[in-house]
């Protein structure tokens, strides 16, 4: 792959794009809220309790408003038919094989995060429903404006597959260091990104995305304590392990094996049949 191609650039352009302006969101954000906490004496705990307590909502916000921003450029230069309101149509249906994957990255994921209820664990609702729908919107964001921008630059099958670690690792690192995640959580977070940019630039499927994400990524974090913002501090139950590395890698290459194989088993019966 040509790495300085025309359109690979082009993506990245606007990819950096995203992630300059949403830390420019986010710099204003903290900043106008610690400007109006101080006019009226605050000290800093109380201005660092009020962004802890509020992190997901300005969070979310921060992602909204960014991929509105860029929306406004991108918006132009998509085909006829596809637009922000428009994106689950004619969009590729949820295939069995994807319900599998996912439920089985469910499951082995209680088995390696043990979850338990600690006893005298107050549970907040209000804050649980927080983290699982900001969870739920803001990585379905990120992957938005991938698909947007496949749609404009169409990638080619070797650059799909270098484009998901690359754009893996672009978004794991801007949601990592706004979050301000512990190391612990961001296998986590890339392992999140990673599906589902593969669900929009290899299986073409916003809806299996959005399966994904309401079935995995946001149990996860508002229920399991894979939290990367609030940690465990709100959710229902308490991990005993983290995801690792290695963790991650397994579980990656469990999923991706068996929609390849799968993949394989099609292709043959398909050419059996002719």
């Amino acid at each position: 792959m040509n790495w300085l191609s025309s359109l690979y650039t082009k993506r990245l352009l606007y990819l950096f794009s995203y992630i300059f302006i949403s830390c420019l969101f986010y710099v204003i954000f903290i900043s106008g809220i610690a400007f109006f906490h101080f006019l009226i004496d605050h000290s800093m705990m109380d201005i660092e309790a009020w962004v802890f307590d509020k992190s997901w909502t300005i969070f979310l916000m921060i992602k909204i408003l960014t991929l509105f921003c860029l929306y406004q450029f991108i918006s132009v230069k998509l085909p006829a038919g596809v637009g922000f309101f428009n994106v689950l149509k004619n969009n590729k249906r949820i295939k069995t094989q994807d319900i599998v994957g996912v439920l089985t990255l469910l499951f082995l994921t209680l088995v390696i995060v043990k979850p338990e209820f600690e006893d005298g664990r107050i549970i907040l609702i209000s804050k649980v429903l927080i983290a699982f729908f900001s969870s739920f919107f803001l990585f379905s964001l990120d992957s938005v404006l991938v698909y947007f921008l496949e749609r404009i630059f169409p990638h080619s099958d070797f650059e799909k597959s270098t484009s998901l670690v690359i754009y893996s690792l672009l978004f794991g690192a801007l949601n990592y260091f706004q979050f301000g995640s512990e190391l612990d959580y961001l296998p986590f977070i890339l392992i999140v990104h990673f599906f589902n940019f593969y669900f929009v630039l290899v299986k073409k499927s916003i809806k299996s995305l959005i399966f994904f994400n309401l079935c995995l990524t946001a149990p996860a974090v508002a229920i399991l304590g894979l939290d990367p913002v609030w940690e465990s501090g709100f959710s229902i139950l308490e991990p005993q392990v983290r995801l690792n590395w290695v963790n991650m890698t397994v579980l990656i290459a469990i999923v991706i094996s068996y929609w390849k194989w799968k993949a394989r088993s099609k292709l043959d019966l398909s050419r059996s049949s002719n």
